[in-house]
């Protein structure tokens, strides 16, 4: 877990939901299999960057092959709680998550305990599937 840089008494204007069902993939992959054929992974979340390239230019939603790729998180952050704002500086934590076609990947900041405080910000990474049920947690860890 990491300390909070900064504390407020500020909304934080969050985006619009990073797991949202009806905003399309950005395809983080090529090949040659028509694209009703492949069968990928999605990841969602606080992304920076997928396997060393910076991704979260193309939002927060990605479609992936299956198979491993190292996942860091963004390190600009801001969050809220029914009291106050927070915006916090991260390190980049890697992830190696190793993907299987059909499942969700999800790399999320959160806030741990309340804001004003001197709650913590966490940072995690979780595979989900169809419903939503949590299936492995990953560790941090050197890349694949």
């Amino acid at each position: 877990m990491y300390r909070l840089i900064g504390v407020g008494v500020v909304g934080v204007s969050l985006g619009a939901c990073v797991n949202a069902r009806n905003v399309p993939a950005y395809p983080l992959f090529k090949t040659d299999d028509p694209a009703d054929e492949v069968v990928v992974a999605t990841l969602v979340g606080d992304v920076e960057s997928v396997d060393g390239k910076s991704v979260s230019s193309h939002g927060h939603r990605f479609a992936l092959l299956p198979g491993c790729h190292t996942v860091t998180n963004v390190t600009n952050w801001g969050g809220m709680d029914t009291n106050a704002g927070i915006r916090a500086h991260l390190p980049e934590v890697p992830f190696a998550l190793d993907m299987k076609g059909g499942l969700t990947y999800v790399v999320r900041i959160s806030i741990v305990g309340p804001v004003g405080e001197g709650g913590r910000v966490q940072i995690t990474a979780v595979e989900q599937d169809s419903s939503g049920t949590v299936l492995r947690k990953f560790k941090p860890g050197p890349g694949c």
